[in-house]
């Protein structure tokens, strides 16, 4: 006869399952960690190409340049996908960076190629593609500097 103050045992499937649950939650744990990671790192490649001094430079003649103004609407400001790369050693370096921007009419791409020779940087092309196909503005305007 079974014993009335003795609680009844689970079956032993459920058992198990209860054992195989902190797996799952540790994967889950581990995935979003991994993914966190990798989110983080692209925020923070994005954040030190967004910061440098060649797309400051660049937003900074472009919010200033009046075609481009007139093209896209006031204000211009830059996205956050910005594609390129900048390498810099010392003294010296390269730039080659696409910037996503948007004005209140349009959005556009200000493409930035410059190089750096003695601690100053060299612009070799600083212009605008507007989104809607029409040409592309020349913000150094035959200048190069």
């Amino acid at each position: 006869m079974a014993n009335p103050y003795q609680t009844p045992r689970k079956p032993v499937v459920e058992r198990v399952e209860r054992k195989r649950r902190p797996w799952l939650w540790i994967v889950l744990g581990a995935i979003l960690g991994l993914v966190g990671l990798i989110g983080g790192c692209v925020a923070l490649i994005f954040g030190v190409i967004a910061n440098s001094s060649t797309v400051q430079e660049g937003m900074r003649r472009a919010e200033a340049h009046p075609a481009v103004v007139a093209k896209l609407g006031a204000p211009i400001k830059r996205g956050w996908y910005l594609t390129g790369k900048i390498e810099t050693s010392g003294p010296s370096g390269r730039a080659s960076v696409a910037v996503p921007i948007s004005g209140s009419k349009m959005g556009g791409t200000l493409y930035i190629e410059a190089t750096k020779r003695a601690g100053e940087w060299t612009y070799h092309r600083l212009e605008v593609a507007p989104d809607d196909g029409s040409p592309r503005i020349n913000i150094l305007g035959g200048l190069r500097s």
